[in-house]
């Protein structure tokens, strides 16, 4: 739905195009020109009938009322297949997809009709290769922005309408979203009042959450002359402000422009029609920050509209094709580069173009500019133009053994029809060019066919990549792997067990899986460097052993105090009555490890505080002193202990007295 305004004349225009333009850098040449078939509102290029050729679908207006049809060319031959009249209006949007997941292709067409009638718009879905109608919408309003595909994820494509006036002339627009196969609405919500929704949509993944997202300009052409940009997201729904100026947004396109692996967002912006009035094309990062402008103010024309993007040039980096409107039914389209910054080619003047797009019109596998001109309120054509030669190298595609990189010397080493300067293997022959992992060497030549390694780094010089090597520090030209655990044999640890992680716990060079020693080593717990064992007490000793991966073990004593035995791996025996020290060595094993401990068995006399084997008054005397004559302490200080409280005071001396001389009970060490 297109507004036209007035202003210069066409013979103004061609000397304004001699003038500003420079040559063009890729050559490109006019494929086709359709003559009139009406005001072309939308161009798609798809196989709608899935016969192998594809078709190009042209929506077309016949009239600023009444009816009018899509028209399906045939792209090679130029021809007129059919023409398909909508019931209601012109078709303004169309998809062509298999929107019910039925393997079988569809057309989808929105359609509009003029303010005089009622602003009313539908969707219709064709087959594509019967071009018989399975349904339509009922009246939703103008449809002005259409796109198909699984937004939200849930494995069925949806349709997105975005409406310029909701049904019965709303002072607002839409947004709706269908079900591909029920067709029921899924998300409706409105806009502002007074904002319509604008022509100016696309659809990427802008924010890289694998979910598409669709991108709109609403516009109020009626209070403020102004735009904002909204994001729809489905996953979850939700409809965020990005942009907004006091100024109109048109056409936007999403992708990669400047070859950094990161996709931006484009728009037409126009504050005017003033010479001092703002007419850009903007870059915008996926952070909604302002990367790049291009500035078209110093043009007497309304502005750019519309934009696509496609690489014409083979440099990697794709142009913007924007259409540039005059002050009536005229304007142009040019091809910006981004690597320049500049216009590297235009058309010259002709009607007001309302689409421009990419696409393989005539099924050659290269990408053709396709242009939709309205010339008045019943008039219009198509112009296709071919790229000749995308790299600029005087070579045309046709012949050019790189295509898309410039090698005018067409050198082709090994004959394979791919010049070296874009032979992914320039040494050795391979027309096909298969390249499995993606990486810039073709699978003949690369030292990993099936492992991106851009590097080719081969540490071990056996002619395998270090990324798909098996033993890359150890050549290994014939990488065998036994156990096809993708651990080389030289390399592998059990060569002969499955184990790709290469547990090695022990650290022997022998893995877990097939080491009979993996096993994690034992600890004994000491049991202190001295042990007290008071006359003719019972003694009995196993060391407490700390082994998660081994139950059983065998312990030996080589050295042990003479009154002791060992019985069952336990060291048992009953204390003399005399004061000994004597060492103890203990040695734990299991079937892989060994561990010694060592520490010394003291015998004494619980009460013999001055250590000389005997319990008597000297021993209380003994305890007087330490206690409260600065005294030596006692040896073991246990030994003083005579009670069993835990510490040396008055009351052991006490004990000792009645033990001694009043009947009391023997003393009990602790």
């Amino acid at each position: 739905m297109k507004t036209q305004l007035m202003g210069c004349p066409p013979c103004a225009l061609a000397l304004i195009f001699a003038l500003a333009f420079p040559p063009a850098h890729a050559e490109i040449a006019l494929y086709w020109n359709t003559g009139d078939i009406g005001q072309v509102q939308d161009i798609i290029v798809a196989d709608a009938n899935m016969d192998g050729v594809k078709e190009t679908i042209v929506g077309c207006q016949l009239g600023y009322t009444g009816v009018s049809p899509f028209r399906v060319f045939n792209g090679v031959s130029k021809i007129l297949d059919t023409s398909i009249m909508l019931d209601t209006g012109y078709p303004n949007k169309i998809q062509v997809t298999d929107i019910d997941g039925d393997g079988d292709t569809e057309i989808i067409v929105g359609s509009t009709t003029s303010w005089e009638e009622g602003a009313e718009g539908h969707i219709y879905i064709y087959d594509g290769s019967t071009y018989s109608l399975e349904w339509k919408s009922e009246n939703i309003g103008t449809v002005v922005s259409l796109h198909v595909a699984d937004f939200d994820l849930d494995g069925v494509n949806e349709i997105f309408a975005g409406i310029w006036r909701a049904a019965v002339q709303q002072d607002f627009g839409r947004i709706l979203i269908f079900d591909g196969i029920s067709h029921a609405i899924e998300f409706d919500t409105t806009l502002e009042t007074h904002y319509f929704f604008s022509e100016g949509s696309t659809v990427c993944d802008l924010d890289n959450d694998s979910a598409l997202e669709i991108i709109f300009v609403e516009t109020d052409v009626a209070v403020s002359d102004s735009s904002k940009v909204f994001m729809v997201d489905r996953t979850p729904n939700s409809v965020e402000w990005k942009l907004g100026a006091s100024s109109v947004f048109r056409g936007t396109a999403c992708g990669d422009v400047d070859n950094d692996n990161q996709i931006e967002f484009v728009i037409c912006h126009t504050t005017g029609t003033s010479p001092t009035d703002i007419r850009q094309v903007k870059v915008f990062d996926s952070n909604w920050v302002e990367e790049w402008s291009y500035d078209f103010s110093d043009e007497p024309f309304w502005g750019p509209t519309t934009l696509a993007m496609g690489n014409v040039d083979g440099d990697q980096i794709p142009e913007i094709a924007v259409a540039v409107t005059t002050m009536t039914f005229g304007g142009y389209a040019c091809l910006i580069d981004r690597q320049t910054d500049s216009i590297i080619w235009s058309t010259g003047p002709g009607g007001s173009i309302d689409v421009v797009t990419f696409a393989d019109v005539n099924n050659d596998g290269w990408l053709e500019l396709c242009i939709g001109y309205t010339t008045s309120f019943s008039s219009g054509y198509m112009e296709v133009y071919e790229i000749l030669d995308l790299d600029d190298d005087g070579i045309p595609n046709t012949t050019d053994n790189c295509p898309m990189m410039s090698n005018p010397d067409q050198i082709d080493t090994d004959t394979d029809g791919k010049g070296d300067a874009c032979d992914n293997c320039p040494n050795i022959g391979n027309a096909d060019q298969m390249n499995s992992d993606n990486d810039s060497y073709g699978d003949i030549c690369d030292n990993c066919p099936t492992a991106n390694n851009q590097g080719q780094e081969d540490s071990d010089d056996d002619t395998f990549g270090d990324a798909c090597d098996n033993c890359p520090n150890i050549a290994n030209s014939g990488q065998e792997d036994s156990d096809s655990d993708n651990k080389g044999n030289l390399c592998d640890n059990c060569p002969d067990q499955y184990n790709p992680l290469q547990e090695d716990y022990d650290l022997d060079g022998i893995g877990d899986s097939c080491d009979p020693c993996n096993n994690f080593m034992f600890t004994m717990e000491s049991p202190g460097d001295t042990v007290l064992v008071q006359f003719l007490h019972e003694f009995s000793y196993y060391p407490t052993i700390t082994d998660p991966d081994d139950a059983s073990h065998s312990v030996i004593y080589p050295e042990m105090p003479h009154w002791c035995t060992v019985i069952n791996d336990t060291l048992k025996g009953t204390a003399p009555d005399t004061a000994f020290v004597e060492p103890v060595t203990v040695i734990a094993m299991d079937a892989c490890n060994v561990d010694t401990l060592l520490f010394v068995t003291v015998i004494y006399l619980c009460g013999d505080a001055n250590g000389d084997g005997f319990m008597n008054i000297l021993d209380i005397t003994f305890l007087i002193n330490y206690l409260y004559r600065s005294g030596a302490a006692p040896d073991p200080i246990e030994s003083g202990d005579g009670d069993g409280g835990g510490s040396i005071n008055l009351l052991d001396i006490v004990y000792l007295i009645n033990y001694l001389y009043k009947g009391g009970p023997a003393p009990n060490c602790p």
